[in-house]
């Protein structure tokens, strides 16, 4: 059942959610970039959940899914907003964070500021810092046109069409960088990657276990895995990798 936080009259005035009480601590599913709560791997934790009677919550990102803003004009400044707001407006207790590519960093970096709120986090192909990848990856023409227009579409092998990148989603990604600074954890981190993964390179996950200080870290890489890390088997790794943690 789809239920909404109301705040404002604003462009971005409601998140959808979806929430299954029982017992603690709650996992917290954060989707990848233009996906939303009714993919694969979050319709799978929420049976998951039900069976085992465990707390969970999925909901959509600002300007994703059923929640209001158009995705066009909304940043990870926004996404990571929405999260903060489930936390509030739903008095959450601590959570395992699951996050899936852009839910990855969102997740990482949301546990590095709030560790009184995550209790343990399970990254899947976490695309850290994306953003810089990618504005480092543009050509002349594609500069030029994120310099005249505000924004540049590139291509995407998935069905939702091109990806609409804008000037302000690189600007904004600045501010959540994780590899220009110590980031210490007191969770335990789980880290997953599909070895056939060719939008978020494997490395990116080697970078974040050699890179963050943690007691309790670990990284699985997958052969024959893609980025969607979604079929059958990819599942029964999340799950152990949750179950890893509470």
């Amino acid at each position: 059942m789809t239920n909404y936080i109301t705040l404002s009259e604003t462009s971005k005035s409601y998140l959808a959610y979806d929430k299954l009480e029982g017992r603690g601590p709650g996992i917290l599913f954060l989707p990848g970039l233009k996906s939303d709560m009714e993919g694969t791997k979050a319709m799978a934790l929420k049976a998951y959940c039900q069976e085992k009677g465990r707390s969970y919550l999925r909901f959509d990102y600002f300007g994703h899914g059923k929640s209001s803003g158009k995705y066009e004009e909304t940043t990870i400044k926004d996404w990571y907003s929405s999260v903060d707001i489930m936390f509030k407006e739903l008095d959450l207790g601590p959570q395992i964070l699951v996050g899936s590519s852009l839910g990855g960093w969102i997740g990482l970096h949301y546990a590095y500021e709030n560790p009184d709120k995550v209790e343990g986090f399970v990254g899947i192909a976490s695309a850290v810092q994306f953003t810089d990848e990618i504005y480092e990856g543009l050509n002349d023409s594609e500069r030029v046109d994120l310099s005249r227009k505000g924004y540049v579409e590139l291509p995407s092998d998935y069905e939702d069409g091109d990806y609409y990148i804008s000037a302000q989603l690189l600007e904004d990604g600045k501010q959540f960088r994780l590899f220009d600074k110590e980031v210490n954890y007191q969770c335990p981190i789980r880290l997953l990657h599909g070895l056939d993964d060719v939008d978020v390179s494997p490395s990116v996950s080697r970078k974040i276990l050699n890179h963050v200080n943690s007691n309790d870290i670990a990284l699985k890489l997958v052969e024959g895995a893609d980025h969607r890390f979604s079929d059958a088997d990819c599942q029964k790794l999340i799950i152990e990798a949750i179950e890893s943690i509470s």
